[in-house]
């Protein structure tokens, strides 16, 4: 069976960071198909976190807006079954609030209809793995 999952926030660039949360289930744990999304990240050339544990998922979503603000590209965090049913003692800190600009500006070679997305994409990516 197919299903349709939209990708356009994969293509998508903006002034905040953009983290999709994506939960598989492998070995068809708690459904009828099997759901891998780790490949849509690889099409997309966009980084992707995979958790092992409740603090580790409340940690890499706040990386993930560090690393798409920092490099302009959206992030995925993958969870799985597992880590979806699982219960755990987290860590909270106090929270972060960016500030807010109210300046409208025009940036339409971040849109995702653009072929020179490409481009753009290949070299965040370069830029964010060189260090």
């Amino acid at each position: 069976m197919w299903r349709q999952i939209p990708l356009d926030a994969l293509l998508c660039r903006g002034e905040r960071g953009i983290v999709i949360v994506s939960c598989d289930d492998p070995e068809l744990y708690s459904s009828q198909n099997e759901q891998d999304n780790r490949n849509y990240a690889k099409f997309a050339k966009v980084p992707m976190l995979e958790p092992s544990d409740s603090q580790e998922a409340k940690d890499f979503v706040k990386l993930g807006f560090e690393i798409s603000e920092k490099f302009d590209t959206p992030v995925m965090v993958r969870g799985v079954t597992r880590l979806s049913h699982a219960k755990g003692i987290v860590e909270l800190n106090d929270p972060v609030t960016p500030p807010i600009s109210t300046e409208i500006r025009k940036q339409f070679d971040k849109l995702p209809c653009y072929p020179r997305l490409h481009g753009f994409v290949t070299k965040s990516l370069k830029s964010a793995f060189s260090n």
